[in-house]
């Protein structure tokens, strides 16, 4: 475990010199991260049990390895994330169901 402790702090200061990468212009693609994962444990190794930690730092420094992978689904999606979301949702399925499409 120290090892993988010692390698995504290492891993993490090097993404600090790759910021000038990122394009963050209005033009850029934008992309959400929905929050489904397949996670092997080594990646979040360095967060002690019951220790808050933020993802993204973890997430960056597998990527810079290229162990991180993604999908771009361009189907229906729609953020449920709160009730009124959810039945908002409901409702549009209900609808399309009764539409037959």
């Amino acid at each position: 475990m120290a090892q993988a402790t010692g390698r995504v702090a290492t891993e993490q200061r090097d993404l600090r010199s790759l910021e000038h990468l990122i394009d963050r212009s209005a033009a850029a693609a934008r992309y959400t991260y929905t929050g489904i994962a397949l996670v092997d444990p080594a990646l979040v190794a360095p967060v002690r049990a019951g220790e808050k930690a933020q993802l993204a730092p973890l997430l960056r420094a597998a990527a810079a390895l290229g162990q991180l992978s993604g999908e771009l689904h361009a189907g229906l999606w729609r953020d449920i994330g709160t009730a009124d979301r959810l039945a908002g949702l409901e409702a549009l399925l209900r609808d399309a169901k009764e539409r037959g499409t």
